[in-house]
């Protein structure tokens, strides 16, 4: 059962990776992102939606947990590695949580580049919670006897 869920998070990692790849670019730079980066880390936050609705449409329990745990671990060594200078922590986990999401500044504008990446966090576990609180209502509407 652990290997399903450990494999969730790296399932997470691997749908990162291609918006990483082309947000990256503009990111380090500093730039301000085109729309296709906008478009790109939409499309990413419609996915992350997508699979939390169809998590708890089918009433995936650990979802809510293992998601909230993989993002609040990102924010934490975040935030741990500005304060204390820690770069060689910080930028790894910048590279995964905040910079795939780095399109969304092209509809925010920019903003403190310290505040970005954790709004970026947010934005990213906010759209999997929500999707998964609309596909578990809908699990929990569905007919008894599909449900079991």
């Amino acid at each position: 059962m652990i290997g399903s869920k450990i494999s969730f998070v790296f399932m997470l990692v691997l749908v990162h990776l291609p918006f990483l790849i082309l947000n990256l670019e503009r990111a380090v730079s500093g730039a301000d992102p085109h729309a296709i980066h906008g478009v790109a880390s939409i499309v990413l936050v419609l996915l992350l939606l997508f699979s939390g609705f169809v998590m708890g449409y089918t009433n995936q329990i650990y979802y809510p947990r293992w998601f909230s745990a993989y993002w609040l671990v990102g924010v934490f060594f975040m935030v741990v590695g500005y304060l204390l200078k820690l770069y060689v922590v910080l930028i790894p986990f910048v590279l995964l949580y905040a910079v795939p999401l780095y399109g969304l500044v092209h509809y925010t504008g920019h903003s403190e580049e310290t505040v970005y990446p954790l709004v970026h966090a947010a934005v990213g576990w906010g759209a999997g919670i929500i999707g998964y609180g609309i596909g578990h209502s809908r699990f929990r509407r569905r007919d008894p006897q599909q449900a079991t």
